[in-house]
C-alpha cells in the first residue's frame, strides 16, 4: 500500500481553483510478471470546489501499462443522484492530463469565485460535458473548454440589491467564458437579455467582463440608505 498523497500531488496546481473534502482509502502497487500493477480507490466526503459543495465523490485509478498512464475514472452522488461522471488520464511520462467531465445536476455555487467582481451569489445545477487539459510540471498550465446547460440559475449583484434569475447554455474556451443572448428574470418578473463573455488567463485569473444588458422596465436597482447613503433607490 502507499499514500494516497501520492496520486493527489501528481494532479496540478489549477489558478484559482481549490478543492476540499474528507477523503479516504487506500493504493495498492505490485508487480505480476515483473509488470508493475497500480490501482487505488478514493472517496472523498462532502467534496467541494471553491468552497462550495459537489457532493460526495468515488474514484478509482489505474495504471494503463501500454499507454505508460494512470486512467481515472469518477462519480459524484448527492443523496442518490448521480450529478457528475468524470473519466480520464494521468501521464506523467507525456507530462500531460486530460479528464472529461459530464455534469448531471451538479451544483454551480463554485462559479461565484469567478463572478466576484459584480455577483456575490451564483447558484443553479449544471448540465453539459467539460474537457479539462494540460501540463503537470507547469503550475497553472490547466484549461477547459466545453459547453454546460444552467438550470434555475440565481445570482446577486451585490452593489446593486438585485436578484436575477436564468436558464441557460454558458460556453468555455481556453480563456472565454461565452454568455450569449441569455434571458433573464428580475425578481418581478421582468424579462431581459444578457450578452457577453468573461475573458481570463487561462487558469481564472486577471478576470476581464464584458456584459451587455438589453432591458425595459426592469427592477436593475433596489437598495436602502443604509447599503449606501449616496447612492441608493
Amino acid at each position: 500500500q502507499i499514500d494516497l498523497g501520492y496520486i493527489i500531488n501528481m494532479i496540478p496546481t489549477l489558478g484559482d481553483v481549490s478543492f476540499g473534502g474528507e477523503a479516504t482509502g487506500e493504493a495498492h502497487l505490485y508487480s505480476v510478471l515483473n509488470q508493475p500493477i497500480f490501482e487505488a480507490n478514493v472517496f472523498l466526503k462532502d467534496g467541494n470546489i471553491n468552497q462550495a459543495p459537489v457532493g460526495d465523490v468515488y474514484a478509482n485509478a489505474v495504471w494503463d501499462k501500454d499507454n505508460q498512464e494512470i486512467d481515472l475514472t469518477g462519480i459524484a452522488v448527492e443523496g442518490k443522484d448521480t450529478i457528475a461522471l468524470v473519466d480520464g488520464y494521468i501521464a506523467p511520462l507525456r507530462d500531460s492530463i486530460e479528464l472529461f467531465y459530464n455534469a448531471q445536476g451538479l451544483s454551480l455555487g463554485f462559479i461565484t469565485r469567478y463572478m466576484s467582481e459584480f455577483a456575490d451569489h451564483v447558484s443553479g445545477k449544471g448540465y453539459g460535458k467539460v474537457r479539462m487539459y494540460g501540463t503537470l510540471k507547469t503550475p497553472n498550465d490547466v484549461h477547459f473548454e466545453g459547453s454546460a446547460l444552467v438550470k434555475d440559475g440565481n445570482m446577486r449583484v451585490a452593489m446593486l440589491g438585485t436578484h436575477f434569475t436564468f436558464s441557460a447554455s454558458i460556453y468555455l474556451t481556453e480563456k472565454v467564458i461565452k454568455l450569449p443572448q441569455i434571458p433573464v428574470n428580475d425578481a418581478e418578473g421582468n424579462r431581459a437579455l444578457l450578452d457577453g463573455e468573461v475573458t481570463h488567463d487561462g487558469t481564472f485569473q486577471d478576470l476581464h467582463y464584458r456584459i451587455l444588458i438589453t432591458c425595459e422596465d426592469l427592477l436593475a436597482m433596489n437598495t436602502l440608505i443604509s447599503d449606501n447613503d449616496f447612492f441608493f433607490g
